[in-house]
C-alpha cells in the first residue's frame, strides 16, 4: 500500500511540475512575441508530425503539429534556434504554404517525440495495398471456406494480416470487413450478400498493429481514438481495384472498425438484372423516359439505392444528353458523366452543389441524397424546370416518400407537380445455382402463397398456377456459397406511380395510408408481392422473402 501511495504522491508531483513548466513557457512565449501551444492530448496529425523526421526533430528540438488553412505550424522548444527555424521555413516552402513557429516546453516536445513510435512503415507503405495474384491463390488454395481464415490469420506474419483480411474478403465476396473489440479478443466479421458472418477471431495484441496500419492507410490521426473518424484508401488485387472507405469508432474494449469495399471494375447492371420485371419494369423505364420531373429510388440503408440510381444513369448515358451527379460518396466512376463528390469543409453540400449543377445546363441530374429542405426545394425546382432529376431518400416504403417530403418542409402542391415516379426496394439473396435442389412445396408454404397471390392484379397472375403440387428451388449449402444456400442478391421492388388521381392526392396533403391505399388500387405490386412472385419463379425462397419483408 505504501509503494501505490508513494508513486500516485509522484504522479501528482509530475503534473503540479508540469503545470509550472508549461506556464513558465507561456510567459517566455510572450517575452519573444511568439504564440505558445501545450502539445499534451494536442491531436497531432502523424502524417504532419512525419513531415520532419524523427532524428532532426530531436536533434533540433522542433516538431511539426499541424497542417490547415494555408498554414503549417511547428513548435520549437528554444525561441532563438535559428537552425530549427530554417528547418522549418524549408518544409513550410516545399508544402507551399506559410509557417508558424511556436514556443512548446520541453516535456512538450519529449511527448511530441514519442509520437514517432507509432508511425507504422512511413516509407514502406504504399498509397494501395497491394493484394498480390499469388496471395489469393494461396488463400483459395489453403483456405476451402471462410470458416478456416482462423487459422490463417494466426499464422501469418503481423505485417501480413491486414492483406489476408482483404484476400479473404475479395474471395468471399464480401461488401464490408467488421473488426469488432471484445474483452479479451476480437471479432472478424465479413457482410457478404448482406448478412454478416463471424469468420475468426484476432488476438488483442495483433489488433493494435493491425488498427495502425489500417489506419494511416486510410489517412486519418493514429493517436486519435476517443473520436469516430472516417478516411479511404485503395486496394488492388489481380486487375481489380477496390475503394476503401474506412470508419472508426470508439468502444470500451478499442476502436472499431468497418470497412467497406467497393469493386472499381463492376460494371453497372440493366434494369432487368437489378430484378425489376414485368409491369413495374414497364413504369420504370417510362419515367426515366421523360424529359423532366422527378424519380425518387426509397429504402433503408443497404437497400441497394445507388445501385438503382447507376442503373438509371447507364440506361440515360447517350451522347444527346448532359448527365451530373453529386454524391456523397462516389461510389463508382461512369464514363462520359460528370461527377462531382460532396465536400462539408469547403462548404459543397448536397443544396450549394445542385445550386451550381443546374446552372450547367444539364440534362439529367442525379442527387446522391436529399436530406434537408434546401435539397429538396432546388431538386423539385429543376425537375419542374425541364430536367429529370434522379434522387433517393430514406422511407420505409413508397408511399412514405409523400409525408417525407412533407415533413422535409416541401409543399404538396410541389411535389404533386414534380414527381413522375417513387421506386421502394429492398436486396435478397438469390437461390445458389451449384448446390440449387427442387421439392414440393409445403402446405404452410401454399397457404401463405395462395393469400399473398390473391391481392396481385389478374392480369399479372393469370398464368400462374399454384397447387400441391407447386415446385420451389432452394440451396443444400456448398463452399461456393460458404454452406448458406445462397449467392449473389437481387432487388425487392414496388413502383408507385404519381398519375393525374395520385397528383390530386397529393395535391391535397395526403398521409401515407391514403397514398398507399390508392397506389394498390391503381395496380401497385408491393414489394412481399414482387418477392412471392420471385420465389415461384425459383429466385430466391420464401424464408428470404419474409426476412426481408416482415415489417
Amino acid at each position: 500500500m505504501k509503494d501505490k501511495h508513494y508513486n500516485s504522491f509522484l504522479d501528482v508531483l509530475k503534473t503540479i511540475n508540469r503545470g509550472t513548466e508549461e506556464r513558465e513557457t507561456q510567459i517566455k512565449a510572450l517575452a519573444f512575441g511568439m504564440s505558445y501551444v501545450n502539445l499534451f492530448g494536442y491531436p497531432i496529425d502523424l502524417t504532419v508530425l512525419a513531415l520532419i523526421d524523427e532524428n532532426t526533430a530531436a536533434e533540433n528540438r522542433i516538431i511539426a503539429f499541424y497542417k490547415g488553412g494555408g498554414k503549417l505550424r511547428i513548435g520549437i522548444v528554444d525561441p532563438g534556434n535559428d537552425r530549427a527555424k530554417k528547418i522549418g521555413e524549408k518544409i513550410a516552402k516545399t508544402e507551399g504554404i506559410k509557417v508558424e513557429f511556436s514556443l512548446i516546453s520541453e516535456s512538450s516536445f519529449l511527448y511530441a517525440l514519442e509520437l514517432y513510435n507509432k508511425i507504422i512503415l512511413t516509407k514502406q507503405i504504399a498509397e494501395d495495398i497491394e493484394v498480390k495474384a499469388e496471395d489469393i491463390s494461396k488463400f483459395q488454395e489453403r483456405i476451402r471456406n471462410l470458416s478456416e481464415l482462423q487459422q490463417r490469420i494466426s499464422n501469418v506474419p503481423t505485417t501480413d494480416v491486414v492483406n489476408t483480411l482483404f484476400a479473404g474478403g475479395i474471395v468471399g465476396r464480401a461488401s464490408d470487413i467488421h473488426l469488432e473489440p471484445e474483452e479479451e479478443k476480437v471479432k472478424v466479421r465479413y457482410r457478404i450478400d448482406g448478412v454478416l458472418h463471424d469468420i475468426a477471431e484476432m488476438e488483442k495484441e495483433i489488433y493494435q498493429t493491425v488498427v495502425s496500419r489500417i489506419k494511416f492507410l486510410a489517412k486519418i490521426k493514429l493517436n486519435i481514438a476517443d473520436i469516430p473518424q472516417d478516411g479511404k484508401f485503395s486496394v488492388r488485387s489481380m486487375g481489380r481495384r477496390f475503394d476503401v472507405r474506412v470508419s472508426t469508432l470508439p468502444t470500451p474494449a478499442g476502436e472499431s472498425i468497418v470497412m467497406r469495399l467497393l469493386d472499381q471494375q463492376q460494371r453497372v447492371l440493366s434494369l432487368e438484372e437489378l430484378g425489376l420485371m414485368g409491369k413495374a419494369l414497364e413504369e420504370v423505364e417510362k419515367a426515366i423516359k421523360k424529359p423532366n420531373g422527378m424519380v425518387l429510388s426509397t429504402g433503408p440503408t443497404g437497400s441497394g439505392k445507388t445501385t438503382t440510381m447507376y442503373a438509371f444513369l447507364g440506361k440515360l448515358n447517350t451522347e444527346e444528353k448532359k448527365i451530373i451527379t453529386i454524391e456523397d460518396p462516389i461510389e463508382y466512376r461512369l464514363p462520359n458523366i460528370s461527377q462531382s463528390q460532396v465536400e462539408p469543409e469547403s462548404n459543397y453540400t448536397f443544396a450549394n452543389g445542385l445550386r451550381s449543377i443546374v446552372r450547367q445546363d444539364p440534362d439529367v441530374v442525379m442527387v446522391g441524397e436529399i436530406r434537408d429542405k434546401e435539397t429538396a426545394d432546388i431538386a423539385i425546382n429543376a425537375a419542374l424546370t425541364g430536367h429529370l432529376m434522379l434522387s433517393t431518400l430514406h422511407t420505409n416504403d413508397a408511399a412514405g416518400a409523400v409525408p417525407r417530403l412533407i415533413d422535409i418542409g416541401v409543399q404538396p402542391f410541389l411535389i404533386s407537380s414534380a414527381l413522375n415516379v417513387v421506386i421502394a426496394q429492398r436486396l435478397i439473396r438469390r437461390v445458389c445455382e451449384e448446390c440449387v435442389t427442387e421439392r414440393k412445396i409445403k402446405p404452410e408454404e401454399l397457404a401463405k402463397i395462395k393469400e399473398v397471390i390473391a391481392k396481385i392484379p389478374a392480369d399479372i397472375t393469370k398464368d400462374i398456377k399454384l397447387d400441391e403440387n407447386t415446385i420451389l428451388r432452394e440451396g443444400r449449402g456448398c463452399e461456393a456459397c460458404n454452406n448458406t444456400g445462397y449467392k449473389g442478391r437481387t432487388g425487392l421492388f414496388e413502383v408507385l406511380v404519381v398519375g393525374d388521381a395520385m397528383k390530386k392526392l397529393i395535391h391535397g396533403g395526403a398521409s401515407d395510408r391514403e397514398v398507399k391505399e390508392l397506389a394498390l388500387k391503381e395496380g401497385m405490386v408491393t414489394m412481399e408481392q414482387d418477392g412471392v412472385l420471385k420465389v415461384l419463379d425459383g429466385v430466391t425462397t420464401l424464408d428470404e422473402v419474409e426476412r426481408m419483408t416482415q415489417e
